[in-house]
């Protein structure tokens, strides 16, 4: 009876092992000296910026979604431009979005702004997929609320997911590195 304990426990501590490495794998911390270097100075969490770059990229420094969002963070090229006006970064070509310091810099600075904005995270984090001014609609309409988020009542499926998806990335990043 004892020697099939000790083999249980042998078991789950191996799987847990492989569980474990895999997650790293999964979660990495890509990127983590500009993510601190950011969220330091805008004074946006680190597990909140890692969840929103493995939600838009999955760390695809190069990546372009269906709407043309690119970089690591997904930035269009209007959000890019209204970013670069507002740091007053008079050298800023449309180019430089691709490069890792630029697209962090510019995805962190602007999940500061709509989490001031907003005033709540989730609320942040929807705006930060469907556009701030579509979510303001939302709220000025009634259909989520302004102390929080009803699920149930965002009109984008993509966007509801995107929220739950975020949400889960953050815990795992907080649970897995201590963030």
């Amino acid at each position: 009876m004892f020697r099939k304990f000790i083999r249980f426990v042998i078991l789950v501590c191996l799987l847990f092992g492989i569980c474990y490495f895999g997650l790293l794998h999964l979660f990495p911390l890509e990127y983590s000296d500009l993510v601190e270097k950011y969220s330091d100075q805008y004074d946006v969490p680190q597990d909140l910026v890692y969840a929103i770059i493995k939600a838009e990229s999955n760390f695809t420094k190069d990546a372009v979604s269906h709407v043309g969002a690119n970089g690591l963070m997904q930035l269009t090229d209007d959000t890019a431009y209204w970013i670069a006006e507002k740091l007053n970064k008079e050298d800023f070509s449309i180019e430089m979005v691709s490069e890792p310091e630029i697209n962090i810099h510019f995805g962190v600075w602007y999940l500061s702004y709509l989490i001031n904005e907003m005033h709540y995270t989730d609320i942040a984090i929807l705006s930060y997929n469907a556009g701030h001014n579509k979510v303001k609609g939302w709220l000025d309409d009634g259909i989520i609320e302004k102390n929080g988020v009803n699920i149930d009542k965002i009109p984008y499926r993509e966007t509801k997911i995107y929220l739950t998806k975020v949400k889960a990335y953050r815990k795992i990043y907080e649970i897995l590195y201590k963030l």
